[in-house]
């Protein structure tokens, strides 16, 4: 089913995943069977995929490596298991847990049957059961809640006549006093976007943000966290967004920056590649998106940058790239440089990463005086060291040394 995802309707690893994790977790909810969570069998899947590249990369290999590989994915065959580590505890009905353990077992013993009448009625009963209970518990509050309300309305007029007498005893008037709304504000232009970008509605912005408020010794009551409030700042966010996206609908040519980088994901903890993008030109810098990669290979980085400069409209007005001298970019066939130009039907300007190109020469240069094979070396990290013992302010140019005049001396003839 993945491989038909990819091969015969040709999308990519990402899309193919997705799709098949929505298949398995249909397939398992069928079964009544505790599963693991969408990211964590959508990571499982691709990593299946990825073992299965190395062992087909592989396959005409004689080798003893390459052999073990492949044993080790065909017994892989069997279940796809996954199930929540503490299923077999969770299940109460002992004919899904004999299910499971059978499913486990070599040759995935047992298959799904049709729907068990008398269990889901049972189950219908128990869910009416609960909902009565729920109703009558929401019942019981509201009139709790309200004679709570009577009662305080009750004493609150009474002192409010005894203190309008004493007042009129003395001759004074007090004015009333009117609740202040709470001034202090905690939606930034920060937890704005992030409440667009988890798809989070302004009433659970309210439950979540309460009760982090209260969680971290605020009162609650201190601050402005309510439904209008948090609408208002997520709307002047979108809009501000628009505009953002308009003042970059000008005339000038502009050139893409993207820079792949290996970082730990917020929610799996697993090292994965983020690529961030943005475009620069006429005294403008503007940072697009900073999205996950499923891998780091060229045609994933094309198809990422091209998307997102087709989702702020700037595909016509992009002219040049800057990108690091990395195989992935500036393959020939594969490069995401050629697949980007491709895929704008245009040619652009290549602007390839100076620093980069530099640490390539330096590196040649730095072989022929010492070699190492480690990230630290020993002289640079010494001199970094001592740096702070150094008179920064007496130096001398390598140039003008006495050992390295004479070799210069030619090269400065010609």
């Amino acid at each position: 089913m993945y491989l038909y995802q990819i091969e015969v309707k040709k999308k990519s690893v990402r899309e193919a995943a997705s799709d098949v994790t929505k298949i398995v977790i249909d397939l398992w909810s069928k079964a009544r069977i505790p599963f693991q969570r969408k990211d964590t069998i959508l990571a499982k899947i691709e990593k299946l995929h990825n073992e299965f590249g190395n062992v087909k990369r592989n396959k005409g290999r004689s080798g003893s490596q390459a052999r073990m590989r492949e044993e080790a994915f065909k017994e892989k065959k069997n279940l796809f298991d996954v199930a929540a580590a503490n299923a077999l505890d969770i299940l109460t009905n002992e004919e899904d847990t004999s299910f499971l353990s059978a499913q486990r077992e070599p040759g995935c013993r047992g298959k799904i049957g049709s729907v068990d009448t008398q269990l889901a009625a049972v189950e219908a009963r128990t869910a009416q059961r609960r909902e009565q209970q729920e109703r009558h518990r929401q019942c019981a509050e509201e009139e709790a809640s309200t004679s709570v309300t009577t009662v305080e309305l009750a004493s609150s007029s009474a002192s409010a006549k005894e203190t309008a007498d004493e007042s009129g005893d003395r001759g004074e008037a007090r004015p009333t006093k009117r609740s202040r709304r709470a001034a202090k504000s905690v939606i930034t232009p920060s937890v704005a976007a992030s409440l667009d970008r988890t798809k989070m509605n302004d009433r659970g912005a309210v439950y979540m943000m309460s009760a982090a408020a209260h969680s971290l010794g605020h009162d609650v009551s201190e601050f402005n966290i309510n439904r209008s409030s948090i609408r208002r700042h997520q709307q002047k966010h979108r809009m501000d967004g628009v505009a953002l996206k308009e003042e970059l609908r000008g005339g000038c040519t502009l050139t893409v920056h993207w820079d792949k980088k290996l970082m730990q994901d917020l929610t799996t903890k697993e090292s994965i590649d983020q690529l961030p993008i943005l475009v620069s030109g006429n005294r403008t810098v503007q940072l697009l998106n900073v999205p996950k990669l499923p891998n780091g290979t060229g045609s994933e980085m094309a198809k990422t940058v091209v998307r997102t400069l087709k989702d702020w409209e700037l595909t016509e007005r992009i002219s040049g790239m800057s990108f690091d001298t990395t195989a992935s970019n500036t393959g020939q066939n594969n490069g995401a440089c050629v697949l980007i130009e491709q895929q704008l039907k245009k040619d652009l300007l290549y602007f390839a990463c100076r620093h980069h190109i530099l640490e390539l020469l330096l590196a040649a240069a730095f072989r022929t005086v010492e070699a190492t094979s480690g990230p630290n070396v020993t002289l640079f990290k010494r001199f970094q060291d001592q740096w702070q013992f150094i008179d920064q302010s007496q130096f001398e140019s390598g140039v003008s040394h006495p050992d390295v005049c004479p070799l210069l001396d030619s090269v400065d003839k010609d």
